[in-house]
C-alpha cells in the first residue's frame, strides 16, 4: 500500500501529460503558455502550459526524468510537498518567462523537472545524503552548461522544437526557494509544538 502511496502522485502525473498528448490540436492551443494570451487574462495557461508537449519524444523524456526524480527522492518528499513545488514552481517558472524573457510561447515539464531536481538535492543535503550534493552539483553544472553554451541541437532535434533553457533556470531557482520555504516552515512547526 506505502508503495503505491508513494507512486500515485507521478502516476496520475504521466496520465494527466499523456492524455493532454491526444487533445485535438485547437483545444491544446488554449493550454500552451502563450505571452499575449496570458496577458489578455488567459491566466490558466500559467500552469497548463507545462503539461502540454511537443511531441511523444518530449513528453517521454519528462516523464521519465519525473519517475527518475522520483525514484532519487527515496520517499523523502510527502504527495502534498511534491504537489506544492509542482504549483509553485509552475507559477514561478511561466511568471519569470513572462517578465524576464521574450518567448512567445512554451510547453513541456523539463522546467518543473529542474524545480523537482534541487527540491530532492536539497531535501537529501537536510537528510545528510551525500548524493545531494552531487545531484546539486549536476544541476548547477547543467543549467550553467546551458546558459553559455544554449541547448543541445540533438535535443530540439529529438523534441521537435526549440529547448527553453530560461524554464530550466528557472525551475531550478525555484526548487531551492521552495525548499527553503518548506524547511522553514517544517521548523517553525516542529517548534510550536
Amino acid at each position: 500500500m506505502n508503495t503505491l502511496k508513494n507512486h500515485l502522485f507521478p502516476l496520475i502525473l504521466s496520465l494527466i501529460m499523456l492524455i493532454l498528448l491526444f487533445l485535438p490540436r485547437e483545444i491544446e492551443d488554449l493550454l500552451i503558455f502563450h505571452r499575449q494570451n496570458l496577458i489578455a487574462g488567459e491566466w490558466w495557461r500559467i500552469f497548463s502550459g507545462h503539461f502540454v508537449h511537443l511531441s511523444w519524444q518530449h513528453l517521454l523524456m519528462n516523464i521519465a526524468g519525473l519517475w527518475l526524480i522520483i525514484w532519487l527522492a527515496k520517499n523523502r518528499l510527502t504527495t502534498a510537498e511534491w504537489l506544492i513545488t509542482l504549483l509553485s514552481s509552475s507559477l514561478f517558472i511561466s511568471l519569470a518567462l513572462l517578465f524576464f524573457s521574450n518567448i512567445d510561447w512554451y510547453v513541456g515539464f523539463s522546467g518543473v523537472l529542474h524545480g523537482f531536481l534541487t527540491l530532492t538535492a536539497c531535501r537529501l543535503i537536510a537528510c545528510k545524503e551525500f548524493e545531494g550534493w552531487f545531484l546539486l552539483l549536476f544541476v548547477v553544472t547543467k543549467i550553467g552548461w546551458e546558459q553559455w553554451q544554449g541547448a543541445s541541437p540533438e535535443l530540439k532535434q529529438i523534441i521537435g522544437g526549440n529547448v527553453i533553457i530560461d524554464a530550466h533556470l528557472y525551475g531550478a531557482v525555484a526548487g531551492i526557494l521552495i525548499s527553503l520555504l518548506l524547511s522553514q516552515f517544517k521548523r517553525v512547526r516542529y517548534t510550536n509544538r
